[in-house]
Protein backbone atom coordinates (compact mmCIF):
# COMPACT_ATOMS: atom_id res chain seq x y z
CA UNK A 1 0.00 0.00 0.00
CA UNK A 2 1.31 3.40 -0.93
CA UNK A 3 1.70 5.72 2.01
CA UNK A 4 0.11 9.06 1.29
CA UNK A 5 0.13 11.91 3.79
CA UNK A 6 -0.51 15.58 3.34
CA UNK A 7 1.32 17.74 5.84
CA UNK A 8 0.28 21.35 6.25
CA UNK A 9 3.35 23.34 7.20
CA UNK A 10 2.56 26.41 9.20
CA UNK A 11 5.72 28.39 8.61
CA UNK A 12 4.60 31.76 7.29
CA UNK A 13 3.28 33.28 10.48
CA UNK A 14 1.65 36.67 10.49
CA UNK A 15 2.94 39.24 13.01
CA UNK A 16 2.25 38.12 16.56
CA UNK A 17 1.59 34.48 15.67
CA UNK A 18 4.36 32.71 17.51
CA UNK A 19 5.40 29.06 17.30
CA UNK A 20 4.65 27.25 20.55
CA UNK A 21 5.30 23.60 19.69
CA UNK A 22 8.31 21.87 21.30
CA UNK A 23 8.94 19.79 18.17
CA UNK A 24 7.75 19.83 14.57
CA UNK A 25 6.73 16.34 13.53
CA UNK A 26 7.86 15.24 10.09
CA UNK A 27 6.56 13.09 7.28
CA UNK A 28 9.10 10.44 8.35
CA UNK A 29 7.72 10.45 11.92
CA UNK A 30 4.21 9.88 10.60
CA UNK A 31 5.42 7.16 8.23
CA UNK A 32 6.96 5.22 11.13
CA UNK A 33 3.67 5.34 13.04
CA UNK A 34 1.76 4.33 9.93
CA UNK A 35 4.00 1.30 9.41
CA UNK A 36 3.72 0.30 13.07
CA UNK A 37 -0.07 0.38 12.97
CA UNK A 38 -0.10 -1.78 9.83
CA UNK A 39 2.30 -4.25 11.45
CA UNK A 40 -0.08 -4.79 14.38
CA UNK A 41 2.87 -4.71 16.79
CA UNK A 42 1.60 -2.01 19.10
CA UNK A 43 2.97 -3.03 22.50
CA UNK A 44 6.37 -3.88 23.94
CA UNK A 45 5.40 -7.56 24.00
CA UNK A 46 5.17 -7.76 20.23
CA UNK A 47 7.44 -4.93 19.04
CA UNK A 48 10.95 -3.69 19.75
CA UNK A 49 10.64 0.14 19.75
CA UNK A 50 10.07 0.40 23.51
CA UNK A 51 13.03 -1.82 24.37
CA UNK A 52 15.31 0.13 22.04
CA UNK A 53 14.14 3.45 23.46
CA UNK A 54 14.91 2.34 27.01
CA UNK A 55 18.45 1.39 26.00
CA UNK A 56 18.96 4.67 24.13
CA UNK A 57 17.52 6.74 26.96
CA UNK A 58 19.90 5.14 29.48
CA UNK A 59 22.81 6.01 27.22
CA UNK A 60 21.53 9.56 26.90
CA UNK A 61 20.79 10.11 30.59
CA UNK A 62 23.89 8.41 31.96
CA UNK A 63 22.03 5.85 34.07
CA UNK A 64 22.25 2.05 34.09
CA UNK A 65 18.53 1.52 33.64
CA UNK A 66 15.54 3.20 32.03
CA UNK A 67 11.97 1.94 32.17
CA UNK A 68 9.34 3.45 29.90
CA UNK A 69 5.90 4.33 31.28
CA UNK A 70 2.57 5.62 30.04
CA UNK A 71 3.05 9.04 31.71
CA UNK A 72 5.28 11.14 33.92
CA UNK A 73 2.75 10.71 36.72
CA UNK A 74 3.15 6.94 36.48
CA UNK A 75 6.92 7.35 36.69
CA UNK A 76 6.52 9.32 39.93
CA UNK A 77 4.19 6.68 41.42
CA UNK A 78 6.62 3.90 40.51
CA UNK A 79 9.45 5.89 42.11
CA UNK A 80 7.54 6.21 45.36
CA UNK A 81 6.79 2.50 45.39
CA UNK A 82 10.38 1.59 44.50
CA UNK A 83 11.82 3.40 47.53
CA UNK A 84 9.23 1.78 49.81
CA UNK A 85 6.99 4.68 50.81
CA UNK A 86 4.31 3.39 53.17
CA UNK A 87 1.45 4.87 55.23
CA UNK A 88 2.68 7.52 57.63
CA UNK A 89 5.94 8.18 55.80
CA UNK A 90 6.63 11.79 54.89
CA UNK A 91 7.97 12.94 51.54
CA UNK A 92 9.07 16.56 51.08
CA UNK A 93 7.77 18.11 47.86
CA UNK A 94 7.90 21.64 46.42
CA UNK A 95 4.88 23.77 47.23
CA UNK A 96 4.67 25.02 43.68
CA UNK A 97 4.67 22.42 40.91
CA UNK A 98 2.24 20.11 39.10
CA UNK A 99 -0.16 18.28 41.42
CA UNK A 100 1.04 14.84 40.24
CA UNK A 101 4.18 15.23 42.37
CA UNK A 102 2.13 15.25 45.58
CA UNK A 103 -0.45 12.79 44.26
CA UNK A 104 2.25 10.16 43.70
CA UNK A 105 3.09 10.30 47.41
CA UNK A 106 -0.57 9.89 48.35
CA UNK A 107 -1.06 6.92 46.01
CA UNK A 108 1.55 4.99 48.00
CA UNK A 109 0.04 6.00 51.35
CA UNK A 110 2.65 8.62 52.14
CA UNK A 111 2.12 12.16 53.39
CA UNK A 112 3.33 15.12 51.30
CA UNK A 113 5.14 17.79 53.30
CA UNK A 114 5.47 21.06 51.43
CA UNK A 115 8.69 23.06 51.27
CA UNK A 116 8.90 26.57 49.85
CA UNK A 117 10.54 27.45 46.55
CA UNK A 118 13.12 30.19 46.01
CA UNK A 119 14.33 32.46 43.24
CA UNK A 120 15.34 29.47 41.11
CA UNK A 121 11.56 28.73 41.09
CA UNK A 122 12.49 25.25 42.36
CA UNK A 123 12.47 23.76 45.85
CA UNK A 124 14.39 25.75 48.49
CA UNK A 125 17.07 23.73 50.34
CA UNK A 126 16.73 26.11 53.31
CA UNK A 127 13.00 25.41 53.51
CA UNK A 128 13.59 21.67 53.18
CA UNK A 129 15.81 21.75 56.27
CA UNK A 130 12.98 23.17 58.37
CA UNK A 131 10.48 20.40 57.57
CA UNK A 132 12.61 17.27 57.91
CA UNK A 133 11.33 15.00 60.71
CA UNK A 134 11.99 11.47 61.91
CA UNK A 135 9.26 10.34 59.50
CA UNK A 136 10.83 11.91 56.43
CA UNK A 137 11.92 9.33 53.85
CA UNK A 138 12.53 11.28 50.65
CA UNK A 139 12.72 14.62 48.86
CA UNK A 140 11.16 15.14 45.45
CA UNK A 141 12.97 17.82 43.47
CA UNK A 142 11.13 19.29 40.47
CA UNK A 143 13.35 20.98 37.87
CA UNK A 144 10.74 23.60 37.05
CA UNK A 145 10.56 25.29 33.63
CA UNK A 146 13.73 23.48 32.60
CA UNK A 147 15.77 25.16 35.33
CA UNK A 148 17.90 22.93 37.55
CA UNK A 149 17.31 22.85 41.29
CA UNK A 150 20.12 23.43 43.79
CA UNK A 151 21.17 19.79 43.67
CA UNK A 152 24.45 20.24 45.54
CA UNK A 153 22.69 21.50 48.66
CA UNK A 154 19.81 19.04 48.32
CA UNK A 155 22.11 16.03 47.98
CA UNK A 156 24.27 17.15 50.91
CA UNK A 157 21.21 17.45 53.14
CA UNK A 158 19.79 14.12 51.92
CA UNK A 159 23.03 12.28 52.68
CA UNK A 160 23.18 13.66 56.22
CA UNK A 161 19.56 12.68 56.88
CA UNK A 162 19.72 9.40 54.91
CA UNK A 163 16.91 10.45 52.56
CA UNK A 164 16.18 9.39 49.01
CA UNK A 165 16.22 12.08 46.30
CA UNK A 166 13.73 11.74 43.46
CA UNK A 167 14.13 14.07 40.48
CA UNK A 168 11.03 15.20 38.61
CA UNK A 169 12.59 15.98 35.23
CA UNK A 170 9.32 16.36 33.32
CA UNK A 171 10.19 19.89 32.19
CA UNK A 172 13.95 19.49 32.03
CA UNK A 173 15.01 16.70 29.69
CA UNK A 174 18.60 17.35 28.61
CA UNK A 175 19.39 19.76 31.45
CA UNK A 176 22.63 19.19 33.38
CA UNK A 177 24.18 19.91 36.75
CA UNK A 178 27.99 19.86 36.92
CA UNK A 179 28.15 17.76 33.77
CA UNK A 180 25.57 15.16 34.83
CA UNK A 181 22.16 15.05 33.20
CA UNK A 182 19.12 15.47 35.40
CA UNK A 183 17.61 12.10 36.17
CA UNK A 184 21.06 10.67 36.95
CA UNK A 185 21.90 12.92 39.90
CA UNK A 186 19.49 11.65 42.55
CA UNK A 187 18.35 8.08 43.24
CA UNK A 188 15.59 8.03 40.61
CA UNK A 189 14.62 10.34 37.73
CA UNK A 190 11.11 10.75 36.35
CA UNK A 191 10.29 12.14 32.90
CA UNK A 192 7.14 13.10 31.01
CA UNK A 193 6.70 12.91 27.25
CA UNK A 194 3.32 14.59 26.91
CA UNK A 195 2.69 16.95 24.02
CA UNK A 196 3.91 20.06 25.87
CA UNK A 197 7.23 18.57 26.91
CA UNK A 198 10.55 18.74 25.07
CA UNK A 199 10.23 15.11 23.98
CA UNK A 200 6.54 15.06 23.01
CA UNK A 201 4.94 11.74 22.10
CA UNK A 202 1.36 12.64 23.08
CA UNK A 203 1.64 10.77 26.37
CA UNK A 204 4.33 8.58 27.86
CA UNK A 205 7.22 8.93 30.24
CA UNK A 206 10.41 7.37 31.55
CA UNK A 207 11.93 6.45 34.89
CA UNK A 208 15.71 6.23 35.30
CA UNK A 209 17.92 4.74 38.00
CA UNK A 210 21.22 2.96 38.51
CA UNK A 211 19.91 0.94 41.46
CA UNK A 212 19.11 -2.67 40.53
CA UNK A 213 16.83 -3.20 43.56
CA UNK A 214 14.75 -0.21 42.51
CA UNK A 215 14.71 -1.53 38.95
CA UNK A 216 13.19 -4.87 39.97
CA UNK A 217 10.41 -3.15 41.92
CA UNK A 218 9.72 -0.69 39.09
CA UNK A 219 9.53 -3.36 36.39
CA UNK A 220 7.24 -5.63 38.40
CA UNK A 221 5.01 -2.78 39.58
CA UNK A 222 4.60 -1.51 36.01
CA UNK A 223 3.42 -5.00 35.05
CA UNK A 224 0.59 -5.48 37.63
CA UNK A 225 3.08 -7.04 40.05
CA UNK A 226 4.04 -9.91 37.76
CA UNK A 227 7.62 -11.16 37.68
CA UNK A 228 9.04 -13.85 35.41
CA UNK A 229 12.19 -15.64 36.58
CA UNK A 230 13.60 -18.72 34.80
CA UNK A 231 10.40 -18.87 32.74
CA UNK A 232 8.34 -19.14 35.93
CA UNK A 233 5.72 -16.44 36.47
CA UNK A 234 4.76 -15.21 39.91
CA UNK A 235 2.99 -12.17 41.40
CA UNK A 236 5.34 -10.70 43.97
CA UNK A 237 3.91 -7.24 44.65
CA UNK A 238 0.90 -5.10 43.92
CA UNK A 239 1.16 -3.16 40.71
CA UNK A 240 -0.37 -1.27 37.85
CA UNK A 241 -0.53 -1.35 34.05
CA UNK A 242 1.72 1.53 33.05
CA UNK A 243 3.30 0.58 29.73
CA UNK A 244 4.29 2.89 26.91
CA UNK A 245 2.99 1.99 23.45
CA UNK A 246 5.23 1.20 20.49
CA UNK A 247 3.91 4.28 18.67
CA UNK A 248 5.00 6.58 21.48
CA UNK A 249 8.37 4.86 21.70
CA UNK A 250 8.91 5.24 17.96
CA UNK A 251 8.26 8.99 18.14
CA UNK A 252 10.51 9.33 21.17
CA UNK A 253 13.34 7.53 19.38
CA UNK A 254 13.06 9.98 16.48
CA UNK A 255 13.10 13.05 18.72
CA UNK A 256 15.67 12.02 21.35
CA UNK A 257 18.76 12.56 19.13
CA UNK A 258 17.52 16.09 18.41
CA UNK A 259 16.78 17.19 21.99
CA UNK A 260 20.19 18.74 22.67
CA UNK A 261 20.12 20.79 19.47
CA UNK A 262 16.58 22.00 20.22
CA UNK A 263 17.69 22.92 23.75
CA UNK A 264 20.62 24.89 22.34
CA UNK A 265 18.16 26.96 20.32
CA UNK A 266 16.06 27.55 23.44
CA UNK A 267 19.16 28.52 25.41
CA UNK A 268 20.18 31.10 22.81
CA UNK A 269 16.67 32.57 22.68
CA UNK A 270 16.37 32.62 26.48
CA UNK A 271 19.64 34.50 26.85
CA UNK A 272 18.57 36.98 24.18
CA UNK A 273 15.15 37.49 25.77
CA UNK A 274 16.46 38.00 29.29
CA UNK A 275 19.19 40.38 28.13
CA UNK A 276 16.73 42.53 26.17
CA UNK A 277 14.27 42.64 29.07
CA UNK A 278 16.93 43.62 31.60
CA UNK A 279 16.48 47.36 31.08
CA UNK A 280 12.90 47.15 32.36
CA UNK A 281 14.52 47.58 35.75
CA UNK A 282 13.39 45.87 38.92
CA UNK A 283 9.93 44.88 37.66
CA UNK A 284 10.72 41.58 35.92
CA UNK A 285 12.71 38.72 37.44
CA UNK A 286 13.47 35.50 35.51
CA UNK A 287 14.60 32.46 37.46
CA UNK A 288 18.11 32.37 38.91
CA UNK A 289 20.43 29.75 37.42
CA UNK A 290 22.71 28.09 39.98
CA UNK A 291 26.45 27.66 39.40
CA UNK A 292 27.19 24.52 37.43
CA UNK A 293 23.66 24.24 36.04
CA UNK A 294 22.77 24.01 32.36
CA UNK A 295 18.98 24.38 32.13
CA UNK A 296 16.95 23.09 29.18
CA UNK A 297 14.85 26.31 29.07
CA UNK A 298 11.70 24.41 28.10
CA UNK A 299 9.59 27.27 29.44
CA UNK A 300 10.14 30.95 29.99
CA UNK A 301 9.03 32.02 33.45
CA UNK A 302 9.48 35.24 35.38
CA UNK A 303 7.96 37.26 38.19
CA UNK A 304 6.43 40.65 37.46
CA UNK A 305 5.93 43.14 40.29
CA UNK A 306 2.36 44.11 39.50
CA UNK A 307 2.18 46.20 42.67
CA UNK A 308 4.30 48.75 40.78
CA UNK A 309 1.95 48.76 37.78
CA UNK A 310 -1.52 50.16 37.19
CA UNK A 311 -2.85 46.92 35.71
CA UNK A 312 -3.49 43.53 37.26
CA UNK A 313 -1.90 40.31 36.09
CA UNK A 314 -5.14 39.24 34.38
CA UNK A 315 -5.23 42.55 32.54
CA UNK A 316 -1.58 42.13 31.60
CA UNK A 317 -2.32 38.64 30.24
CA UNK A 318 -5.22 39.91 28.14
CA UNK A 319 -3.14 42.77 26.76
CA UNK A 320 -0.22 40.57 25.75
CA UNK A 321 -2.36 37.66 24.54
CA UNK A 322 -4.35 40.01 22.31
CA UNK A 323 -1.10 40.66 20.46
CA UNK A 324 -0.49 36.99 19.78
CA UNK A 325 1.87 36.13 22.62
CA UNK A 326 0.56 33.14 24.64
CA UNK A 327 1.62 34.24 28.13
CA UNK A 328 -0.07 32.54 31.07
CA UNK A 329 0.27 31.30 34.64
CA UNK A 330 1.35 27.67 34.53
CA UNK A 331 -0.19 26.46 37.80
CA UNK A 332 -2.85 28.46 39.62
CA UNK A 333 -1.97 28.16 43.33
CA UNK A 334 0.46 26.49 45.74
CA UNK A 335 -0.42 22.81 46.10
CA UNK A 336 -1.34 23.06 49.78
CA UNK A 337 -4.22 25.41 48.92
CA UNK A 338 -6.12 22.70 47.03
CA UNK A 339 -9.18 21.29 48.82
CA UNK A 340 -7.60 17.83 48.92
CA UNK A 341 -5.02 19.13 51.39
CA UNK A 342 -7.03 21.82 53.14
CA UNK A 343 -9.69 19.23 54.06
CA UNK A 344 -7.17 16.37 54.41
CA UNK A 345 -9.44 13.96 52.58
CA UNK A 346 -10.68 12.91 49.17
CA UNK A 347 -13.50 15.41 48.83
CA UNK A 348 -15.39 13.31 46.27
CA UNK A 349 -15.34 9.99 48.17
CA UNK A 350 -14.93 11.26 51.73
CA UNK A 351 -11.98 8.89 52.27
CA UNK A 352 -9.46 10.32 54.77
CA UNK A 353 -6.67 7.85 53.98
CA UNK A 354 -3.71 8.32 53.78
CA UNK A 355 -3.99 11.58 55.73
CA UNK A 356 -5.36 9.61 58.67
CA UNK A 357 -2.10 7.64 58.82
CA UNK A 358 -0.15 10.76 59.80
CA UNK A 359 -1.94 13.38 61.86
CA UNK A 360 1.23 15.39 62.48
CA UNK A 361 1.09 17.12 59.10
CA UNK A 362 -1.54 19.83 58.60
CA UNK A 363 -2.07 22.30 55.79
CA UNK A 364 -4.91 24.65 56.76
CA UNK A 365 -2.71 27.43 58.11
CA UNK A 366 0.31 26.78 55.90
CA UNK A 367 1.62 29.83 54.05
CA UNK A 368 5.04 29.62 52.44
CA UNK A 369 6.20 33.16 51.59
CA UNK A 370 7.94 32.72 48.24
CA UNK A 371 5.30 30.34 46.90
CA UNK A 372 2.55 32.76 47.96
CA UNK A 373 4.25 35.61 46.18
CA UNK A 374 5.18 33.54 43.16
CA UNK A 375 1.68 32.35 42.35
CA UNK A 376 0.49 35.97 42.32
CA UNK A 377 3.34 37.34 40.19
CA UNK A 378 4.39 34.51 37.88
CA UNK A 379 4.17 35.04 34.12
CA UNK A 380 5.31 32.47 31.61
CA UNK A 381 5.02 30.88 28.21
CA UNK A 382 5.98 27.69 26.42
CA UNK A 383 9.43 28.31 24.97
CA UNK A 384 9.50 26.77 21.52
CA UNK A 385 12.89 26.16 19.89
CA UNK A 386 11.36 27.48 16.67
CA UNK A 387 11.13 31.05 17.91
CA UNK A 388 13.19 33.32 15.67
CA UNK A 389 15.25 36.35 16.68
CA UNK A 390 12.41 38.41 15.18
CA UNK A 391 9.93 36.62 17.43
CA UNK A 392 12.07 37.39 20.48
CA UNK A 393 12.27 41.06 19.46
CA UNK A 394 8.49 41.16 19.08
CA UNK A 395 7.94 39.58 22.51
CA UNK A 396 10.32 42.04 24.16
CA UNK A 397 8.79 45.04 22.41
CA UNK A 398 5.26 44.02 23.39
CA UNK A 399 6.06 43.32 27.05
CA UNK A 400 8.12 46.48 27.44
CA UNK A 401 5.36 48.62 25.94
CA UNK A 402 2.77 47.19 28.30
CA UNK A 403 4.97 47.75 31.35
CA UNK A 404 6.14 51.23 30.35
CA UNK A 405 2.56 52.31 29.66
CA UNK A 406 1.35 51.14 33.07
CA UNK A 407 4.09 52.13 35.50
CA UNK A 408 2.86 53.84 38.63
CA UNK A 409 4.13 57.38 38.90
Amino acid sequence: MTFVLTVKKVLGLSPGQLPSQPYRYTHDDAKKIYDLVLSGKLTHRSGHETTLLEKEFSEYSGTKYSVSTNSGTSALILAMKAIGIKPGDEVIVPAYTFIAVAQAVLVCGGTPVFADINDTFTISPDSVKTVVTTRTRAIIVAHMFGNVAEMGKILSLARKQKLFVIEDCAQAIGAKYKGKRVGSIGDIGCFSFNEKKALPTGQGGMITTSNRVFLRNIVASRNTGIETVDHQTDVTTFGYTMFMTEMEASLARSILPQVDLLNQKRRKNFSNLVKRLSDVGDLIFPYRIVDGAEPSFSRFACMVHFSHLTLTRDEFFKTIQAQGIPVKAFYPIPLYRYSLFQKRKDVLSGNTFPFSANRNVTYASLRLPFAERFFREQVGMEFSPYLSSGDIAYIVKTIKASIDNHRKS
